[in-house]
């Protein structure tokens, strides 16, 4: 007899433990349901829909005197030159394109190189074009090929068959022309080394 008391009170005390054990963990998972849902009701109460849906009109006309977002002067740096690379004379030109408020900015068009003879004053010699190169910058892989962050300007290197012998200075005319709107031009004279 004194044998099944022990084994009932162990019984017992088991039963105990696991009936205790199943309250904590009712208790945690109400606790952290009660959590969750707070958190919920919390979350959605403060990010509420204000006003309505703006939709963009890029199909209309910006208003007159509205700012709009896009260049309006382009510059050839000063750095602009010929460079030989290996086997290979180039035009290495740097472009970089203005908003208006003059400020560096990227652009999405097509542009044109020419380079023309100039005389000592940086006048062009005659309207006959040496060299022309058309570069299309319609994508962004386009744009990432040319665009230099460091100097927030774009490089292009053209390759150049020869320059004659007796050149001293060319005059280097760059064309923007983007999807809609005005052209936009810029020259600048590149000496001959």
């Amino acid at each position: 007899m004194a044998n099944g008391c022990v084994e009932s009170s162990s019984h017992a005390a088991h039963l105990i433990g696991v009936i205790v054990n199943h309250n904590v963990l009712i208790m945690r998972s109400t606790f952290l349901s009660t959590v969750l849902v707070l958190g919920a009701v919390a979350f959605l109460a403060g990010c509420e829909m204000k006003g309505d849906w703006v939709r963009a009109r890029s199909s209309e006309p910006a208003a007159e005197g509205q700012w709009q977002i896009k260049p309006v002067r382009i510059r050839v740096y000063p750095s602009t030159r010929f460079v030989q690379y290996d086997d290979q004379l180039a035009l290495e030109a740097r472009v970089e394109f203005l908003d208006e408020m003059r400020d560096p900015m990227k652009a999405v068009g097509r542009l044109r190189f020419e380079v023309y003879a100039a005389n000592r004053d940086g006048e062009i010699v005659d309207q006959k074009r040496m060299f022309s190169w058309d570069v299309d910058m319609l994508t962004l892989e386009d744009n990432q090929e040319f665009y230099d962050a460091v100097t927030r300007a774009y490089l292009f290197r053209l390759g150049v068959d020869q320059l004659p012998r007796e050149l001293e200075r060319t005059v280097v005319r760059v064309t923007f022309m983007p999807p809609a709107g005005e052209r936009l031009e810029a020259m600048a004279v590149v000496m001959v080394q």
